[in-house]
Order: structure tokens, then sequence, then C-alpha cells
């Protein structure tokens, strides 16, 4: 009796614990699981490589028609990551900026009769709602502001505790080129995944491509239009002891269009200082297009 007894016990206690579910772990997959990719970046980056044209714009009826299953497996890796795994700044920004941008693609397979995702209200279906990563419920605006920006609150709620130890030890401002939220004014998707042993470099290479594009400051005719990001991030890369005028002159190439115009605005200026300069100018100001990056 005894021994039926601490059988039956120990046989209860398993399946309690087969049923009991982490309170911030990610919501289960519908259908069957699938297998997550054995090395989900050198998927990713095959799967970009065809995806995305040398200007960042995505072609997503190839992406799903053509690639679905492998970017289901990408998906799923990113789903199961062991966070265990990122043991430096560099391994954690080059996941998480993966994991951004593959929901990002995500979002936009599942909704393709989206095309702005500011004027069609789309905000708090891509960026306030919970995503499984690294098996954990996280928003991207939790993964961007509070992980990788170290913010305490997001959204207005208290950043849980298990995010903030996936934080890196220091803010890297070159996440806002990194990471992409899918509109025609973010910094370009990139044809390969982030990579720790290379992100610096990635990350570099996007600074410098996003200095000389128009998405950073552009003339439009009579106006002269900077990117929102300019506004909204600023303060990020103040931090870093450069202000941000300078911080992107450093990496500007002088023959770009309209150098002199933003060399006149950037200048030794801080984000505080930029945004005194286009309220004071009519013609100047901050932009952004929210148009779906689709390539066609």
């Amino acid at each position: 009796m005894t021994l039926l007894r601490t059988t039956l016990q120990l046989a209860f206690a398993l399946m309690l614990a087969a049923c009991t579910v982490a309170p911030d772990a990610g919501p289960p997959s519908d259908g069957p699981p699938v297998p997550p990719a054995a090395d989900y970046e050198a998927t990713l980056t095959r799967i970009v490589q065809a995806v995305v044209t040398p200007g960042g714009l995505v072609d997503y009826t190839r992406l799903g028609a053509q690639f679905q299953a492998e970017f289901d497996s990408v998906l799923a890796a990113v789903e199961q990551f062991d966070t265990a795994r990122l043991s430096s700044d560099a391994e954690k920004l080059a996941f998480f900026m993966n994991a951004y941008n593959v929901w990002m693609l995500k979002n936009i397979l599942d909704a393709p009769g989206v095309n702005n995702i500011e004027t069609e209200g789309r905000f708090e279906d891509f960026f306030s709602t919970s995503f499984r990563i690294a098996g954990l419920n996280m928003t991207l605006n939790q993964l961007e502001n509070g992980i990788l920006r170290m913010k305490d609150t997001v959204d207005g709620q208290p950043l849980p505790a298990g995010l903030i130890a996936m934080r890196p030890n220091e803010l890297d401002p070159r996440i806002h080129v990194g990471l992409n939220c899918a509109a025609v004014s973010c910094p370009k998707l990139r044809q390969e995944a982030f990579r720790a042993a290379v992100v610096s470099t990635q990350l570099d290479a996007a600074l410098s491509d996003f200095a000389d594009s128009p998405k950073l400051a552009n003339a439009d005719g009579a106006a002269f239009i900077i990117s929102s990001l300019i506004d909204w991030f600023g303060e990020d890369f103040d931090a870093t002891g450069v202000p941000v005028g300078d911080y992107f002159l450093a990496v500007m190439s002088p023959t770009r269009p309209s150098f002199g115009t933003i060399q006149s605005v950037f200048q030794g200026n801080d984000t505080a200082e930029i945004r005194a300069v286009v309220a004071g100018e009519q013609t100047f100001e901050f932009a952004y297009d929210w148009t779906v990056n689709r390539a066609n």
C-alpha cells in the first residue's frame, strides 16, 4: 500500500509539473511544433539575401511562397533560443536585433493587406503585442526599449525582471540602424543576419549607410527633412559623450546630397540643439514614413 501511494504521488507530481508553465513563458504555437533551424543565423542570411533588395525593400510574397518553411524554422529558433548562450554584449546585440527583425518580417507576412503601419493603426499589434522570444513573452517595444535601450518602464509598465536580466552591460546607440521596423523610413534591413563575431563591423556599415542615405536627411523641394529617429533616439547617441550631430557627421561622406545643409544643422549639436534648429526654421522638419517596405 505504501509503495502504491508513493507511486501515485510521484505520478501526480510529474503530471502537475508537465502542466505548469512559467508565468512569463511565451504562448504555445498553433499547430504541430516546427523544428528550429540548426543554425538560424545562416538560414536567416540565406532568406534575406533572396528576398531583400540592395535598397532594403522586402519581397514578402516570395518570402511566404518560397521560404515559408525555412522562415518558420528561424522563428522557432528565436522562440526557443537558450539565453544561457548569451554571455557577451555582442552576443546579446546580435540575437535581439535578429529576433526583432524576424518578428517584424512575421508581422508583415501575416498582414499582407497592410500598406501603412501608422495610418492603419497597427502600432499596438506590431509593437505592443507579446511575442515569444527566447522562451519568454515580450513585446517588440520591450525588446527595443527595455532590453537594448535599458529603460525600466516601457509603455507605462515596469519591465519584468526576466527581461532586465537579458540586458547588455552598455547601451549601444547603433542598435537604431540595426533594428528594422518594416517601414520605408527605417534604416534598411540588411541582407545578412547579425553575428556576434562581427556585429560591431556590421553596425558600423549600417551606420555609414544610413548616414549617407536620404532616410537620415533629405531636401524635398523647399523642405529639408530629417529622420524622426534623431528626434526620438538622439539622446542615446549623445550619451556616448559625442553629440548626435557629430556622431553622424563622423561617418558621413562630404559628397552625399545635402551635405552642406546637414553639416550646418548637425555640427557640434546634440539632440536638443538639433530640435531647436529645426523648430527655428520654417522649412525644416522631422518626418517618418511608415509605409511598409514592400519590394512589390
